[in-house]
């Protein structure tokens, strides 16, 4: 693959950094913690992910809006995190710190008069996509077109049913190992089979070259308070609050698991053919989301900008009880 022309803004003196901006070219602020992802994958898988997807989706947009600037402008990169899964070489960051650091930086973005702007991360943390949200929002508010397109994918895991993927699926030879996969992926969420699969084809060498001997995450019982209340979502009609609660209780009952293993599901398994098909499919959604952004349709965008999990923010009392001592290893 041709990479891209890429600037880095931290690297250019003030007034060209808002002559390339103003133009017109996308800016891509990247946000993804240093974090645990087992010993098969690196601290930095996240932002070697985003990274990766960018490299792809860049040139499509750019070929689909010619308007568009063909140089792809690299806000410093932000190695922040909000609820990282924990271990050793996990770096956390607050959500209120995050918040602030993030609309600071949104901030700066309208000073020096971005138009297009796209927030890259590959971290599903609830209060850390919440926290990007607020930064879009001052963006938007102030006439920059802006996404965080990440919203996309944890959408399709909330809603996820076997068969979603059924091109990646028929790729898996074995056909025990296909369906259990199959009925797994909507939770596998941290350094499994989906993200072992995704470095496998961006960035492989970084990935443990003996990750086959990687055993299996082990069974999670999901917090059974928080499954009794998605059930009674679930009972009272209250579908999407249902799905949301059995997730958190899924990710709550992985994090207790003792020894953590730090990823989910069966790495074991991943294949760069499987990465592969992943990889196109990510890239066909955000590019689609993104055109729709930057095309200035705001009634079409408002189903990509908005963040699951919003009622996380009230139940943290608005993230003063999300502190970052929580994540130690």
């Amino acid at each position: 693959m041709e990479s891209i022309k890429r600037v880095a803004l931290a690297e250019v003196h003030r007034d060209e950094a808002r002559r390339l901006i103003r133009s017109g070219a996308i800016v891509y602020v990247f946000v993804n913690p240093i974090e645990n992802h087992g010993p098969h994958l690196p601290l930095n898988t996240d932002f070697m992910i985003s990274d990766g997807l960018m490299e792809r989706i860049h040139p499509v947009i750019c070929q689909a809006m010619p308007e568009i600037p063909q140089t792809a402008l690299i806000y410093p990169p932000l190695p922040l995190g909000s609820s990282p899964a924990s271990g050793v070489g996990t770096v956390a960051t607050s959500y209120l710190v995050l918040r602030k650091i993030l609309r600071a930086t949104a901030r700066s973005l309208v000073g020096l008069e971005a138009k297009r702007v796209v927030f890259l991360t590959f971290h599903g943390g609830p209060l850390h996509n919440l926290a990007i949200e607020s930064a879009v929002k001052i963006l938007s508010a102030n006439g920059v077109r802006a996404l965080s397109p990440l919203n996309l994918i944890l959408e399709l895991m909330l809603d996820y049913k076997p068969g979603h993927f059924r091109e990646a699926m028929l790729a898996i030879p074995n056909v025990a190992d296909r369906e259990m996969i199959d009925n797994s992926l909507g939770s596998d969420v941290h350094g499994g089979f989906f993200e072992t699969s995704l470095m496998l084809s961006i960035k492989s060498d970084s990935v443990m070259q003996d990750r086959r001997n990687v055993p299996d995450c082990p069974a999670i019982k999901p917090d059974p308070a928080v499954m009794f209340a998605s059930k009674a979502f679930h009972f009272f009609g209250a579908k999407r609050l249902a799905k949301e609660f059995a997730f958190i209780a899924d990710a709550i009952g992985w994090m207790r698991l003792k020894p953590f293993p730090g990823y989910t599901g069966y790495p074991r398994l991943a294949s760069r053919e499987v990465g592969d098909i992943f990889v196109q499919d990510i890239v066909d959604r955000y590019v689609a989301a993104l055109v729709t952004t930057f095309k200035g349709d705001r009634e079409a965008s408002l189903q990509f900008t908005r963040a699951p999990f919003r009622w996380l923010i009230a139940l943290s009392l608005f993230g003063l009880l999300d502190s970052a001592e929580d994540f130690r290893p």
